[in-house]
């Protein structure tokens, strides 16, 4: 009794920060799985939709071109065919570029004894979907089990490290340029100011769409050019 006595406020403020740790560890498990769950039911939703859509996709298309005017029915089909075919040698050159990059991750780290290196490899495919981004989500977790799992910093570091930078060094000098920027039109200076731009305004989203977006502004961009020296001041008609 005079133990506790002497000893209550102590044993009370532990209680209290005993409390609050399992309130918040318990909170943190129901969010997750909250989070899992919604995420599950909008990916469902995401890909039922997506199912109905390209079920009704020439229909919705027909419909859609028979709403425009017929004087301009062929010139807008033609720019958004140009979109597309923009969008689909974006999505095929950054795949491909993607795969090489796992394919390179996965290699090297299996090499630097890293664990789950597979796992983070696949990881990397999909986080190379953005680019100059993707490398930062993939690089972190890579050097922190590899310096947990060897207990410090030896060469399977700079294995890891150099696996890493040389895969960058061939995405931004071979990869993108050869693959992505031959398909899309767009060059290193163009994608990176597209993900900056769209990054700042747009957030996550905006460095996903970055570089769709700039290949479609530059569609419209260049059909403008055009339309713009077809025009008298250009030609020199009176």
């Amino acid at each position: 009794v005079e133990f506790l006595r002497s000893h209550a406020a102590q044993i009370a403020t532990a209680g209290q920060t005993a409390g609050a740790g399992v309130t918040s560890f318990l909170g943190s498990v129901a969010g997750f799985f909250l989070g899992t769950l919604l995420f599950l039911g909008n990916l469902a939703l995401f890909s039922f939709v997506a199912a109905y859509l390209l079920r009704d996709y020439d229909g919705i298309i027909a419909e859609a071109k028979a709403l425009l005017p017929g004087p301009y029915r062929d010139k807008v089909s033609g720019i958004f065919a140009k979109i597309d075919s923009q969008l689909r040698g974006f999505l095929r050159g950054q795949f491909i570029v993607a795969l090489c990059l796992g394919g390179m991750y996965t290699i090297g780290l299996i090499i630097g004894g890293v664990p789950f290196a597979i796992l983070i490899g696949a990881f990397g495919v999909v986080a190379s979907f953005v680019p100059y981004f993707g490398i930062v989500l993939t690089v972190i977790p890579s050097i922190v089990l590899c310096v947990m799992q060897h207990q410090g910093i030896d060469w399977h570091f700079f294995v890891v490290a150099a696996t890493f930078i040389l895969a960058q060094m061939l995405e931004g000098t071979v990869l993108t340029p050869k693959i992505v920027g031959d398909q899309v039109g767009l060059g290193p200076v163009w994608v990176i100011l597209a993900v900056l731009v769209f990054g700042s305004y747009l957030g996550f989203l905006g460095l996903l769409l970055a570089v769709p977006i700039a290949a479609a502004l530059k569609v419209l961009v260049v059909e403008g050019l055009e339309r713009d020296r077809a025009a008298d001041l250009y030609t020199g008609n009176e």
